[in-house]
Protein backbone atom coordinates (compact mmCIF):
# COMPACT_ATOMS: atom_id res chain seq x y z
CA UNK A 1 0.00 0.00 0.00
CA UNK A 2 1.39 3.39 -1.01
CA UNK A 3 1.68 6.05 1.68
CA UNK A 4 3.43 9.39 1.89
CA UNK A 5 6.52 9.83 4.01
CA UNK A 6 5.80 11.66 7.26
CA UNK A 7 7.10 11.86 10.82
CA UNK A 8 5.15 8.74 11.84
CA UNK A 9 6.63 6.44 9.18
CA UNK A 10 10.04 8.11 8.78
CA UNK A 11 11.71 5.22 10.60
CA UNK A 12 10.31 2.77 8.02
CA UNK A 13 12.05 4.73 5.25
CA UNK A 14 15.33 4.93 7.20
CA UNK A 15 15.32 1.24 8.13
CA UNK A 16 14.55 0.27 4.54
CA UNK A 17 17.31 2.37 2.97
CA UNK A 18 19.83 1.30 5.63
CA UNK A 19 19.28 -2.34 4.70
CA UNK A 20 19.60 -1.92 0.93
CA UNK A 21 22.77 -3.08 -0.77
CA UNK A 22 22.47 -0.21 -3.27
CA UNK A 23 21.40 3.19 -1.97
CA UNK A 24 22.20 6.50 -3.71
CA UNK A 25 22.69 9.40 -1.26
CA UNK A 26 19.80 11.39 -2.75
CA UNK A 27 17.38 8.78 -1.41
CA UNK A 28 18.40 9.57 2.16
CA UNK A 29 16.05 11.64 4.31
CA UNK A 30 18.89 14.04 5.08
CA UNK A 31 19.08 14.99 1.37
CA UNK A 32 15.34 15.65 1.17
CA UNK A 33 15.35 17.74 4.35
CA UNK A 34 18.24 19.80 3.03
CA UNK A 35 16.44 20.63 -0.23
CA UNK A 36 13.27 21.58 1.65
CA UNK A 37 15.29 23.86 3.97
CA UNK A 38 16.97 25.58 1.02
CA UNK A 39 14.02 26.28 -1.27
CA UNK A 40 10.44 27.03 -0.27
CA UNK A 41 9.18 26.21 -3.77
CA UNK A 42 10.40 22.59 -3.49
CA UNK A 43 8.16 20.30 -1.45
CA UNK A 44 9.17 16.65 -0.94
CA UNK A 45 6.42 14.11 -1.62
CA UNK A 46 7.99 10.72 -1.04
CA UNK A 47 6.11 7.45 -1.29
CA UNK A 48 6.60 4.18 0.56
CA UNK A 49 5.11 0.82 -0.37
CA UNK A 50 4.37 -0.80 2.98
CA UNK A 51 3.47 -4.29 4.09
CA UNK A 52 3.31 -5.72 7.62
CA UNK A 53 4.69 -2.54 9.21
CA UNK A 54 7.74 -2.36 6.97
CA UNK A 55 8.64 -0.70 3.66
CA UNK A 56 9.22 -2.83 0.56
CA UNK A 57 9.88 0.02 -1.89
CA UNK A 58 10.41 3.80 -1.82
CA UNK A 59 9.97 6.48 -4.47
CA UNK A 60 11.00 10.11 -3.76
CA UNK A 61 9.43 13.06 -5.59
CA UNK A 62 9.54 16.83 -5.21
CA UNK A 63 6.79 19.23 -6.20
CA UNK A 64 8.82 22.03 -7.83
CA UNK A 65 6.75 25.20 -8.20
CA UNK A 66 7.73 27.73 -10.86
CA UNK A 67 5.96 30.68 -12.45
CA UNK A 68 8.61 30.68 -15.18
CA UNK A 69 8.87 27.00 -16.13
CA UNK A 70 5.59 25.62 -14.79
CA UNK A 71 4.95 23.34 -11.81
CA UNK A 72 6.51 19.90 -12.12
CA UNK A 73 6.66 16.74 -10.05
CA UNK A 74 10.29 15.59 -10.26
CA UNK A 75 12.21 12.56 -9.06
CA UNK A 76 14.64 14.12 -8.21
CA UNK A 77 15.59 17.77 -8.73
CA UNK A 78 19.14 19.20 -8.50
CA UNK A 79 20.76 15.84 -9.20
CA UNK A 80 21.15 13.46 -12.14
CA UNK A 81 18.67 10.78 -11.10
CA UNK A 82 16.06 9.65 -8.60
CA UNK A 83 13.48 6.92 -9.17
CA UNK A 84 12.29 3.97 -7.10
CA UNK A 85 14.27 1.53 -4.98
CA UNK A 86 13.40 -1.92 -3.68
CA UNK A 87 10.58 -4.19 -4.80
CA UNK A 88 9.01 -1.68 -7.18
CA UNK A 89 5.89 -2.94 -8.97
CA UNK A 90 3.09 -1.71 -11.20
CA UNK A 91 0.45 -1.63 -8.43
CA UNK A 92 2.61 0.64 -6.25
CA UNK A 93 3.26 2.96 -9.20
CA UNK A 94 -0.42 3.14 -10.14
CA UNK A 95 -1.25 4.13 -6.56
CA UNK A 96 1.38 6.87 -6.69
CA UNK A 97 0.09 8.21 -10.01
CA UNK A 98 -3.48 8.15 -8.79
CA UNK A 99 -2.53 10.17 -5.72
CA UNK A 100 -0.51 12.71 -7.71
CA UNK A 101 -3.28 13.19 -10.26
CA UNK A 102 -5.98 13.60 -7.60
CA UNK A 103 -3.99 16.23 -5.73
CA UNK A 104 -2.02 18.09 -8.39
CA UNK A 105 -3.17 17.34 -11.95
CA UNK A 106 -4.74 20.79 -12.46
CA UNK A 107 -1.56 22.63 -11.47
CA UNK A 108 1.13 20.35 -12.97
CA UNK A 109 2.87 20.80 -16.30
CA UNK A 110 4.33 17.31 -16.19
CA UNK A 111 5.80 14.51 -14.08
CA UNK A 112 9.53 14.00 -14.65
CA UNK A 113 11.43 10.91 -13.49
CA UNK A 114 15.22 10.91 -13.88
CA UNK A 115 16.94 7.54 -13.98
CA UNK A 116 20.11 5.82 -15.08
CA UNK A 117 20.18 2.24 -16.28
CA UNK A 118 22.70 1.30 -13.61
CA UNK A 119 19.96 1.04 -10.98
CA UNK A 120 18.72 -2.46 -10.02
CA UNK A 121 15.75 -3.78 -12.02
CA UNK A 122 16.00 -0.93 -14.52
CA UNK A 123 14.36 -2.88 -17.37
CA UNK A 124 11.30 -3.65 -15.26
CA UNK A 125 11.02 -0.05 -14.08
CA UNK A 126 11.26 1.29 -17.63
CA UNK A 127 8.60 -1.16 -18.81
CA UNK A 128 6.19 0.02 -16.10
CA UNK A 129 6.76 3.70 -16.96
CA UNK A 130 6.32 3.21 -20.71
CA UNK A 131 3.23 1.07 -20.22
CA UNK A 132 1.65 3.86 -18.19
CA UNK A 133 2.25 6.36 -21.00
CA UNK A 134 5.52 8.04 -20.05
CA UNK A 135 7.77 9.36 -22.80
CA UNK A 136 11.49 8.47 -22.68
CA UNK A 137 14.36 10.81 -23.62
CA UNK A 138 18.08 10.02 -23.48
CA UNK A 139 20.39 13.01 -23.90
CA UNK A 140 23.06 12.38 -21.29
CA UNK A 141 25.08 9.46 -19.95
CA UNK A 142 27.03 8.69 -16.78
CA UNK A 143 30.34 6.96 -16.14
CA UNK A 144 30.26 4.79 -13.01
CA UNK A 145 33.46 3.20 -11.76
CA UNK A 146 33.40 0.00 -9.72
CA UNK A 147 35.94 0.55 -6.97
CA UNK A 148 38.54 -2.13 -6.33
CA UNK A 149 41.91 -2.20 -4.65
CA UNK A 150 43.80 1.06 -5.18
CA UNK A 151 46.74 -0.72 -6.82
CA UNK A 152 44.47 -2.62 -9.22
CA UNK A 153 42.72 0.58 -10.26
CA UNK A 154 46.04 2.36 -10.77
CA UNK A 155 47.48 -0.43 -12.91
CA UNK A 156 44.34 -0.48 -15.07
CA UNK A 157 44.53 3.25 -15.80
CA UNK A 158 45.94 4.34 -19.12
CA UNK A 159 49.35 5.97 -19.26
CA UNK A 160 47.65 9.34 -19.85
CA UNK A 161 45.53 9.03 -16.71
CA UNK A 162 48.46 8.08 -14.50
CA UNK A 163 50.56 10.86 -16.04
CA UNK A 164 47.90 13.45 -15.20
CA UNK A 165 47.71 12.38 -11.56
CA UNK A 166 51.50 12.28 -11.20
CA UNK A 167 51.84 15.71 -12.79
CA UNK A 168 49.32 17.13 -10.32
CA UNK A 169 51.24 15.60 -7.41
CA UNK A 170 54.51 17.15 -8.64
CA UNK A 171 52.93 20.59 -9.10
CA UNK A 172 52.95 21.38 -5.40
CA UNK A 173 49.15 21.36 -5.10
CA UNK A 174 47.56 21.34 -1.66
CA UNK A 175 44.25 19.58 -0.88
CA UNK A 176 42.04 20.87 1.94
CA UNK A 177 38.79 19.26 3.00
CA UNK A 178 35.62 21.37 3.04
CA UNK A 179 34.58 20.84 6.65
CA UNK A 180 33.74 24.39 7.69
CA UNK A 181 32.30 27.60 6.32
CA UNK A 182 35.73 29.03 5.57
CA UNK A 183 36.48 26.40 2.94
CA UNK A 184 32.85 26.32 1.78
CA UNK A 185 32.94 30.06 1.07
CA UNK A 186 36.12 29.64 -0.97
CA UNK A 187 34.36 26.89 -2.95
CA UNK A 188 31.29 29.06 -3.46
CA UNK A 189 33.34 31.90 -4.88
CA UNK A 190 34.80 29.62 -7.54
CA UNK A 191 31.39 28.03 -8.15
CA UNK A 192 29.68 31.40 -8.64
CA UNK A 193 32.33 32.57 -11.10
CA UNK A 194 32.15 29.30 -13.07
CA UNK A 195 28.36 29.25 -13.28
CA UNK A 196 28.31 32.80 -14.67
CA UNK A 197 30.82 31.77 -17.33
CA UNK A 198 28.65 28.75 -18.19
CA UNK A 199 25.56 30.98 -18.46
CA UNK A 200 23.70 29.00 -15.79
CA UNK A 201 21.87 30.38 -12.72
CA UNK A 202 23.59 29.40 -9.49
CA UNK A 203 22.34 27.92 -6.23
CA UNK A 204 22.40 30.04 -3.11
CA UNK A 205 25.25 29.76 -0.63
CA UNK A 206 22.72 28.41 1.89
CA UNK A 207 21.92 25.54 -0.48
CA UNK A 208 25.47 24.22 -0.02
CA UNK A 209 25.60 25.16 3.65
CA UNK A 210 22.43 23.17 4.32
CA UNK A 211 23.79 20.18 2.40
CA UNK A 212 27.04 20.27 4.40
CA UNK A 213 25.22 20.55 7.72
CA UNK A 214 22.22 18.28 7.07
CA UNK A 215 24.02 15.47 5.26
CA UNK A 216 27.03 15.60 7.58
CA UNK A 217 28.55 12.15 7.12
CA UNK A 218 27.17 11.87 3.58
CA UNK A 219 28.89 15.03 2.31
CA UNK A 220 32.55 15.33 1.35
CA UNK A 221 34.21 18.22 -0.43
CA UNK A 222 37.80 19.03 -1.37
CA UNK A 223 39.46 22.29 -2.35
CA UNK A 224 42.72 22.30 -4.33
CA UNK A 225 45.22 25.15 -3.94
CA UNK A 226 48.31 26.25 -5.84
CA UNK A 227 50.18 28.13 -3.15
CA UNK A 228 47.41 30.30 -1.62
CA UNK A 229 45.10 30.38 -4.65
CA UNK A 230 42.08 28.09 -4.97
CA UNK A 231 42.25 26.50 -8.42
CA UNK A 232 39.80 23.60 -8.16
CA UNK A 233 36.99 22.11 -6.05
CA UNK A 234 35.04 18.86 -5.91
CA UNK A 235 31.93 18.17 -3.81
CA UNK A 236 30.48 14.67 -3.53
CA UNK A 237 27.54 13.04 -1.77
CA UNK A 238 27.84 9.46 -0.65
CA UNK A 239 26.11 6.57 1.10
CA UNK A 240 27.56 3.36 2.49
CA UNK A 241 28.34 2.03 -0.99
CA UNK A 242 27.83 4.80 -3.57
CA UNK A 243 29.60 8.13 -4.11
CA UNK A 244 28.30 10.76 -6.53
CA UNK A 245 30.49 13.60 -7.84
CA UNK A 246 28.03 16.49 -7.80
CA UNK A 247 30.05 19.68 -8.28
CA UNK A 248 33.48 20.10 -9.86
CA UNK A 249 34.93 23.46 -10.89
CA UNK A 250 38.40 24.76 -11.68
CA UNK A 251 40.23 27.87 -12.80
CA UNK A 252 40.81 27.60 -16.54
CA UNK A 253 44.25 29.20 -16.40
CA UNK A 254 45.40 26.61 -13.85
CA UNK A 255 44.38 23.46 -15.72
CA UNK A 256 48.04 23.02 -16.68
CA UNK A 257 48.58 21.79 -13.09
CA UNK A 258 45.72 19.25 -13.54
CA UNK A 259 43.96 19.94 -10.22
CA UNK A 260 40.90 17.90 -11.22
CA UNK A 261 43.02 14.77 -11.67
CA UNK A 262 44.30 15.11 -8.11
CA UNK A 263 40.87 15.98 -6.67
CA UNK A 264 39.20 12.93 -8.20
CA UNK A 265 42.04 10.57 -7.37
CA UNK A 266 42.14 11.72 -3.73
CA UNK A 267 38.37 11.31 -3.50
CA UNK A 268 38.47 7.83 -5.07
CA UNK A 269 41.22 6.68 -2.68
CA UNK A 270 39.17 7.93 0.28
CA UNK A 271 36.07 6.14 -1.05
CA UNK A 272 37.98 2.84 -1.36
CA UNK A 273 39.32 3.13 2.19
CA UNK A 274 35.80 3.74 3.48
CA UNK A 275 34.25 0.72 1.78
CA UNK A 276 32.38 2.54 -0.97
CA UNK A 277 31.87 0.29 -3.99
CA UNK A 278 30.84 2.66 -6.79
CA UNK A 279 32.00 6.11 -7.86
CA UNK A 280 29.59 8.05 -10.09
CA UNK A 281 31.32 10.74 -12.17
CA UNK A 282 28.04 12.45 -13.02
CA UNK A 283 26.49 13.31 -16.35
CA UNK A 284 28.26 13.81 -19.66
CA UNK A 285 27.43 14.25 -23.34
CA UNK A 286 28.75 11.42 -25.49
CA UNK A 287 27.96 13.30 -28.72
CA UNK A 288 29.41 16.65 -27.67
CA UNK A 289 31.04 18.62 -30.47
CA UNK A 290 34.83 18.35 -30.54
CA UNK A 291 36.53 21.33 -28.96
CA UNK A 292 33.60 22.30 -26.74
CA UNK A 293 33.58 22.37 -22.94
CA UNK A 294 31.14 19.44 -22.93
CA UNK A 295 33.53 17.37 -25.06
CA UNK A 296 36.35 18.09 -22.62
CA UNK A 297 34.20 16.90 -19.70
CA UNK A 298 33.34 13.69 -21.56
CA UNK A 299 37.01 12.92 -22.28
CA UNK A 300 38.01 13.64 -18.69
CA UNK A 301 35.37 11.34 -17.20
CA UNK A 302 35.96 8.61 -19.77
CA UNK A 303 39.66 8.25 -18.92
CA UNK A 304 38.93 6.83 -15.43
CA UNK A 305 37.74 3.50 -16.92
CA UNK A 306 34.21 3.65 -15.58
CA UNK A 307 31.36 1.91 -17.39
CA UNK A 308 29.06 4.13 -19.44
CA UNK A 309 25.35 4.08 -18.57
CA UNK A 310 22.34 5.81 -20.09
CA UNK A 311 20.70 8.59 -18.10
CA UNK A 312 17.12 8.58 -19.44
CA UNK A 313 14.41 11.01 -18.36
CA UNK A 314 10.76 9.91 -18.39
CA UNK A 315 7.97 12.45 -18.86
CA UNK A 316 4.23 12.26 -18.31
CA UNK A 317 2.75 15.44 -19.77
CA UNK A 318 -0.60 16.91 -18.78
CA UNK A 319 -0.37 19.20 -21.81
CA UNK A 320 -0.04 17.11 -24.97
CA UNK A 321 1.41 20.08 -26.88
CA UNK A 322 4.48 19.94 -24.66
CA UNK A 323 5.61 16.65 -26.17
CA UNK A 324 5.98 18.23 -29.60
CA UNK A 325 7.06 21.73 -28.52
CA UNK A 326 10.74 22.71 -28.46
CA UNK A 327 10.10 26.33 -27.45
CA UNK A 328 11.27 25.75 -23.88
CA UNK A 329 14.62 24.38 -25.02
CA UNK A 330 15.15 27.37 -27.30
CA UNK A 331 14.17 29.69 -24.46
CA UNK A 332 16.81 28.08 -22.25
CA UNK A 333 19.54 28.43 -24.91
CA UNK A 334 18.77 32.16 -25.24
CA UNK A 335 18.84 32.54 -21.46
CA UNK A 336 22.37 31.06 -21.33
CA UNK A 337 23.73 33.75 -23.64
CA UNK A 338 21.91 36.53 -21.79
CA UNK A 339 23.06 35.24 -18.38
CA UNK A 340 26.73 35.44 -19.33
CA UNK A 341 26.36 39.17 -19.97
CA UNK A 342 24.48 40.10 -16.78
CA UNK A 343 26.34 41.99 -14.03
CA UNK A 344 27.43 39.85 -11.09
CA UNK A 345 25.46 41.92 -8.57
CA UNK A 346 22.22 41.07 -10.40
CA UNK A 347 23.16 37.40 -10.81
CA UNK A 348 23.75 37.07 -7.07
CA UNK A 349 20.27 38.42 -6.41
CA UNK A 350 18.14 36.51 -8.91
CA UNK A 351 20.24 33.40 -9.62
CA UNK A 352 19.16 31.19 -6.69
CA UNK A 353 15.45 31.74 -7.32
CA UNK A 354 15.79 30.78 -10.99
CA UNK A 355 18.02 27.79 -10.08
CA UNK A 356 15.40 26.57 -7.61
CA UNK A 357 12.75 26.68 -10.33
CA UNK A 358 14.92 25.15 -13.05
CA UNK A 359 15.62 22.20 -10.72
CA UNK A 360 18.61 21.04 -12.81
Amino acid sequence: MAELLNKDNEKLWTDFTNNLEYIPPQHLITWMNSIRSSYKNCEPLCYLDTKDDSATSVFPFFLVKSKIFGNRMISEPFIDFGGPLGGFNQKFFEEIMRDIKEKFEKELKHIEIRLNNFIPNYEKIEEIFLKYGFRKEVKRHQFILKLEDEEILWNNFSRITRKGINKAKKSGLIIREIIDETELKFFYGLYLKSMKNFGTPQHSYNFFLNLMKDMKENFRGLNCYKEDRLIGSLITFYSKNYMYAAYNFSEHDSLIYQPNDLLYWEMIIWAIKNGIKYFDFGQCETSAQEGTHAAGIYKFKKKWNGKLYERPYFYYSFNKKEEENSEEREKFKKMINIWKMLPLILIKKIGPKIASELAL
